[in-house]
């Protein structure tokens, strides 16, 4: 920087760089190309997912996808709702399906909800961390063990932005492994689970903020079967 310039202004400019080169091809694309961005990752989410058909095999890779996308979007510091946006329309189509089946007397068979992921499998926010708070309250480190007392109770009603950012999970060598592989097992299970029948695929619309048994429990109409899977999954 020229003399006389203060270091903090000198960094201030250097840090408006890296910006500068993400939004200007963004600019470019959007008003000079006239793509629209959203139509675009709208486009790659749902027809996939809509050109897949609904038999166990289909929904798990689906799932699958979904789960990595949402994992991968957090440990990069990127608020993953935002991006899996456009699987809310199809996570509502899909409940609605459920709902429909079981009032004239069929089986749900719509496992991609949103429920189903909530309860069943991101037990106390993305990345299934319900636990982490818990096991942080043993930790050595005085500041990790606060962390764990202001991110415990938000975790039981699936918030754990928290963690992510306090701990933090978000580009943590260490938790990425957990944080992709924890809702991974749970998917297994759920899918096993529902695919011999011994669990019911949910489809009632509760809110997502109940913690995991108990929505599990609503969402399936009273199933205890389902409060079981979601305490199995959490302890797995």
């Amino acid at each position: 920087m020229p003399d006389g310039v203060p270091p903090a202004v000198g960094r201030s400019f250097s840090a408006l760089i890296p910006g500068l080169i993400v939004l200007v091809p963004l600019w470019a694309v959007v008003h000079l190309l006239g793509i629209d961005l959203f139509d675009v990752i709208n486009t790659v989410l749902t027809k996939p997912v809509l050109a897949l058909s609904a038999d166990g095999t289909s929904v798990f890779i689906v799932m699958l996808v979904i789960i990595l996308i949402d994992s991968v979007l957090w440990l990069l510091g990127v608020h993953a709702v935002a991006i899996l946006a456009p699987m809310a329309a199809i996570w509502l189509l899909n409940i609605a399906n459920n709902g429909e089946a079981v009032t004239v007397g069929q089986v749900a068979t719509q496992l991609n909800t949103r429920e189903a992921l909530q309860f069943f499998i991101w037990t106390g926010g993305s990345g299934a961390t319900i636990a982490l708070p818990f096991l942080l309250l043993r930790a050595r480190s005085v500041s990790l063990r606060a962390i764990a007392k202001v991110g415990a109770v938000p975790a039981l009603f699936n918030i754990n932005e928290p963690l992510i950012f306090g701990v933090p999970v978000m580009m943590n060598a260490t938790l990425v492994i957990p944080f992709i592989l924890a809702p991974i097992v749970a998917l297994t299970t759920t899918v096993l689970a529902t695919n011999l029948g011994v669990v019911p695929i949910p489809h009632l619309v509760v809110p997502w903020t109940l913690p995991g048994p108990i929505g599990a429990f609503l969402a399936t109409g009273g199933a205890w079967s389902a409060a079981v899977l979601s305490t199995l999954n959490i302890a797995l």
